[in-house]
């Protein structure tokens, strides 16, 4: 997985990752918008993320969220594939790749409290945490170093897959 930056003078930021990581992050995705879902109305010890910057209701109504989101929803709909490598390419400007590695990082490394969570309230939060091909700590560090490309414009990193 790998975040490539854009062409000078554009604002579109293409996150290029591999089948089986394309249907990690699908998971995580799906589970990310369940979790911020479900936290926006829990109590605060019942909730699954940990949240900085805005709280999960607001999170939720963030335009770039809510973009971010469809564009998974799009792509996961008529995944678009390279012809040359396989790759699935997630392309977005830069505030809706910045939210949807952040929700994704957040869901990533939330598996131990989500556990807790869906163990003690499973009619609340019957969601588990997905089960990946690639454990949730190796996506939780990748997605905060693309979370730097993103800001530093760093080296291009990329990581497993294939």
């Amino acid at each position: 997985m790998r975040l490539e930056t854009p062409e000078s003078g554009d604002d579109t930021f293409s996150l290029v990752m591999a089948p089986v990581e394309w249907a990690d992050i699908q998971e995580l995705a799906k589970f990310a918008r369940a979790g911020i879902e479900h936290d926006a109305e829990a109590a605060y010890v019942a909730q699954v993320f940990v949240y900085i910057f805005l709280q999960p209701r607001d999170l939720m109504k963030d335009p770039d969220t809510q973009a971010a989101l469809a564009a998974i929803d799009r792509l996961a709909s008529g995944a678009h594939v390279d012809a040359d490598g396989g790759d699935v390419v997630l392309r977005l400007p830069k505030a809706q790749m910045r939210q949807i590695l952040m929700m994704l990082g957040m869901a990533a490394e939330s598996e131990d409290q989500a556990e807790i969570v869906h163990g003690a309230w499973p009619e609340k939060f019957p969601y588990p945490f997905p089960d990946m091909r690639f454990p949730g700590d190796y996506y939780a560090k990748l997605l905060d170093d693309l979370l730097d490309v993103l800001y530093k414009g760093s080296p291009v990193r990329e990581r497993g897959g294939q």
